[in-house]
């Protein structure tokens, strides 16, 4: 399977080598030095099912941390087609800040932008785990610049001595101009 889905595992076992070369056989196995052993287990568990009826490829329980595992493995691997279905399932169960960090990392511009817009349209403040995921302070103080601003810009109509005073887009409108004006990452 590995074979099949990766061209670098493909390309791996088409070279001419001898016979007890690197993956020929078990006394010289391939070493993946750069893997985490759970994230390959994981990748094993999505190619080779040990549960497998019409309703269930026994993924279905898998959330995030799994996700991640299978994203960070076929991007490296070139596994295309099972990149693809780790970004599906990942955009319905990541988080806003798991979306920005996956975005970025993996180059899918569309989450960073759906996590940002997240984070800074939705009532809760940036959690104190979501700063440490995030990492950089730059980053995460931009993020809160971006959703003060968003506040102060989008907040229906204040009240100031008993007179209504609309903000400039209307009663709680949000702006159409693109989030990247309120926030700029380096």
């Amino acid at each position: 399977m590995l074979v099949q889905e990766s061209p670098i595992f493909s390309g791996l076992f088409l070279l001419p080598n001898s016979s007890d070369a690197e993956g020929k056989v078990d006394a010289a196995p391939i070493r993946l030095s750069q893997v985490e052993v759970l994230d390959f287990e994981r990748l094993l568990e999505l190619l080779y099912p040990l549960k497998f009826t019409k309703f269930t490829t026994g993924t279905d329980h898998w959330g995030e941390s799994e996700w991640k595992s299978i994203l960070c493995l076929a991007s490296m691997w070139d596994m295309l087609d099972i990149r693809c279905e780790a970004i599906a399932k990942l955009s319905k169960c990541a988080g806003p800040a798991t979306k920005i960090l996956l975005g970025r990392v993996y180059d899918h511009p569309s989450w960073v932008r759906d996590g940002l817009l997240e984070i800074c349209l939705r009532h809760e403040a940036l959690t104190i785990k979501e700063a440490e995921d995030l990492g950089a302070l730059k980053e995460v103080v931009g993020i809160a610049e971006a959703r003060q601003r968003i506040r102060i810009e989008v907040t229906p109509g204040l009240f100031l001595g008993g007179r209504r005073i609309p903000n400039r887009y209307g009663d709680g409108v949000i702006p159409s101009y693109p989030l990247e004006d309120y926030y700029q990452s380096e």
